[in-house]
C-alpha cells in the first residue's frame, strides 16, 4: 500500500477512532497503532518481508546502496 492510499482510506474514518493493526497476515493478534514514522528506508529480503533503516544506520550502507532503499512509513504497533 502506499501512502496515497492510506491517506484516501483515513480520510473516511472519523478522526477519533484508533488504529489497530494486526500482528500478522492471517489476523491471528491485533495491537494499537502506537506510532507512525516516516523517513524510513526499506531492504526487502523477499517478496513478503524485509528489514527498516533509519538515518542513523545509514554509515552502514554506501551512499548508492543507501539512496537505492525504497524511502517508506512504517507504523508500529504497541505490542
Amino acid at each position: 500500500m502506499k501512502v496515497k492510499d492510506l491517506i484516501e482510506i483515513l480520510e473516511r474514518c472519523d478522526p477519533e477512532q484508533s488504529v489497530i493493526m494486526s500482528k500478522d497476515a492471517e489476523g491471528n493478534r491485533y495491537s494499537p497503532l502506537s506510532e507512525a514514522v516516516d523517513g524510513m528506508k526499506y531492504w526487502p529480503e523477499n517478496t513478503w518481508s524485509g528489514t527498516c533503516y533509519d538515518s542513523n544506520d545509514a554509515d552502514e550502507f554506501s551512499p548508492k546502496d543507501w539512496n537505492s532503499l525504497e524511502n517508506v512509513v512504517v507504523l508500529w504497533p504497541v505490542n
